[in-house]
């Protein structure tokens, strides 16, 4: 075959349940995979998004039923690099929809020891496939820790004895540098520690990937996600307005002091009333979670101009308050079952990953001798790997991927077929090996899958994806908040009425319920997106406590506004201010306004090229967009 072209029957191709077409004489069938991340389906964002465990599982189990010999491969990073709850959850039921699939062996790739050798290892146990990694070593033995090569043996379609398989891996080495075209990686000690390289504009690199410097795209690739710089809060705290008007406060009497206080909370509580006969929503900070779960005393970063006293009031620590109750959400039962706590980790200095070049210019000669075919899987960068591997003869297949960029693909190159797995699971590649009498040796050509909706889903795979949602529910709540800015959508509405009707009307006023519909309200990947503040100052934690902040609220666009909100109530409801006085309160009341002004990077960290890559900011705004309203 030519060098550097596409192979004849190589183009991406539409799933079905067709018969497969491949070449004649074909021993075996390689079904690939890589950079699942962890990932078992799309998030469900769009309506034709790809992927899909319970999908792949049903194209495989066709393929298999045509009778001919199927090797499953994957090539590396099948495991997150970043430790969390959810993503060591979704990582245990990828490796078990894996082994249920009948995936034989995976090249263990840098993130895949994200949680430890032990447990992958018994993960593989458990799940019956093979690791392979010819780089991963001992680091006091230099001894591989886990198979440097397995040798797979299929009959022959002439009857001439057997094809042997050889299949090895590798992954990036310990060291963050990674060879190019015009530099070569320099080796570094065990002890000495990897320094992060400067970050490439790239699609998203993982706070992992970021922090370790694992990660170096392909050159030429110039597709950047947009930077996004947080606006900071005015120092409120210590600006002028504020001391002055503590200073003056301070002048007063305890007993005038007092009665403002209790004139001022009585009308608070009036407001409260009329808020929460409309909504289920609180107004400020400190009666935030008092109907959810008694409070004893503010935060110490709360807004100095709450009254402290009110936040243990008997009826906010009453035991007849909500959260002795069962509670629900959209008729969803929100129960207190065993959270998920431990985390596996890896041992200090458990495994070395060793320079890549020089162990497969030992090792590819010696698997050429005992092999028809040598299969050599990667979790690296494709352009990279060409680079080490351009003086190595004697691979057949280079399965090689790393993270999510560039597109699946398949190739010829100086008689070697270079692959592509893609990654998250959005597609699979399928190779069919046969002897090519055009260079007189086995080749491999095929196509790439699309997995998406059009092929039936496979129960028993399906089963596996839906205890994984019910197993979310189970997950670490998220810590109490250390720190008080959101007012809520309600507030706002008091004086924004217009631009509160307007929002109402969009989906940005009912992204939860969508979560709801597709089971996937607890799922941590997809609730920052359809919340207020997941996680953050007093935003969302879970539905049976803070539900008021369900849906993108107009804080995610707009920026906290409870110190804002508290002026403006201060201006409507204060007793006791002279002239100047208000002037002060309505200054910092503008001062503290949210911006109006929405920027494309806000919308962008959650309309990602992942999630809507349709999305165009100058369009979609419009759809938002509350006009010229005060």
């Amino acid at each position: 075959m030519p060098d550097s072209t596409p192979a004849s029957s190589m183009p991406a191709s539409s799933p079905n349940m067709e018969p497969t077409s491949r070449p004649q004489g074909t021993a075996a069938e390689i079904i690939y995979s890589g950079n699942r991340m962890s990932e078992m389906e799309p998030c469900g964002c769009q309506s034709n998004m790809q992927g899909g465990i319970n999908f792949e599982a049903t194209y495989i189990n066709k393929v298999r039923g045509e009778k001919v010999p199927l090797l499953l491969l994957d090539s590396g990073g099948f495991i997150h690099g970043t430790i969390s709850p959810n993503n060591f959850l979704k990582t245990q039921y990828l490796m078990k929809a894996m082994g249920k699939i009948g995936y034989e062996v995976l090249n263990v790739g840098f993130s895949d020891l994200t949680y430890g050798v032990d447990f992958l290892k018994q993960q593989a146990k458990e799940n019956h496939f093979q690791l392979v990694s010819a780089t991963i070593v001992d680091p006091v033995t230099r001894k591989p820790i886990f198979a440097p090569y397995i040798i797979k043996e299929y009959p022959r379609p002439d009857g001439r004895g057997k094809l042997r398989v050889a299949i090895t891996g590798f992954t990036r080495p310990s060291a963050a540098v990674m060879p190019t075209a015009v530099s070569q990686a320099v080796p570094v000690a065990p002890s000495q520690p990897a320094s992060a390289p400067t970050p490439t504009p790239r699609v998203a690199p993982t706070p992992t990937e970021r922090e370790h410097g694992i990660w170096l795209p392909p050159s030429g690739h110039t597709r950047t996600e947009p930077h996004v710089t947080p606006t900071p809060m005015p120092d409120i705290e210590n600006s002028p307005l504020v001391k002055g008007l503590r200073e003056e406060q301070e002048k007063r009497a305890e007993s005038s002091r007092r009665a403002m206080a209790i004139e001022a909370e009585e009308a608070r509580m009036k407001m409260l009333q009329n808020l929460l006969s409309q909504s289920e929503s609180m107004y400020s900070a400190e009666s935030m979670y008092s109907a959810t779960r008694p409070i004893t005393s503010l935060p110490a970063s709360a807004p100095a101009s709450l009254p402290a006293s009110n936040a243990s009031s008997p009826s906010s620590q009453s035991s007849s308050s909500p959260a002795s109750a069962p509670m629900s959400f959209h008729g969803i039962p929100v129960s207190n079952q065993e959270r998920l706590t431990v985390l596996p980790k890896p041992r200090a200095n458990e495994f070395l990953a060793l320079s890549p070049g020089p162990v497969l210019e030992a090792l590819i000669p010696k698997l050429r001798e005992q092999a028809d075919f040598v299969v050599l899987l990667g979790q690296y960068p494709k352009e990279n790997a060409s680079v080490i591997l351009r003086n190595i003869k004697g691979i057949d297949l280079l399965i090689v991927g790393y993270g999510s960029v560039g597109d699946p693909e398949v190739k010829r190159k100086a008689n070697m077929t270079i692959a592509d797995p893609g990654y998250t699971g959005r597609s699979v590649g399928r190779l069919s090996l046969f002897w090519d009498p055009s260079i007189s040796r086995w080749n491999a050509e095929g196509e790439i899958v699309p997995i998406n909706k059009t092929i039936p889903s496979e129960p028993a795979v399906a089963k596996l994806l839906e205890d994984y949602k019910k197993d979310t529910m189970k997950l670490p709540q998220p810590a109490p908040p250390d720190r008080y800015t959101l007012a809520g959508a309600d507030s706002c509405k008091t004086c924004h009425e217009a631009e509160y009707k307007q929002w109402s009307s969009t989906k940005h006023a009912h992204a939860f319920e969508t979560l709801v519909q597709k089971n996937q309200h607890f799922n941590p990947d997809c609730i920052p997106c359809h919340t207020t503040f997941y996680n953050k100052d007093n935003g969302f934690r879970d539905i049976s406590t803070t539900k008021n902040f369900t849906d993108v609220q107009c804080e995610v666009c707009h920026g906290p506004a409870l110190t804002h909100a508290i002026q403006e109530r201060n201006l409507a409801f204060g007793v006791n201010y002279d002239a100047a006085q208000k002037e002060k309160i309505r200054e910092l009341a503008k001062q503290t306004m949210p911006k109006r002004e929405v920027a494309a990077d806000t919308c962008l960290q959650c309309h990602t090229s992942k999630t809507d890559p349709q999305f165009d900011f100058s369009t979609k705004v419009q759809k938002v967009a509350h006009g010229q309203h005060e």
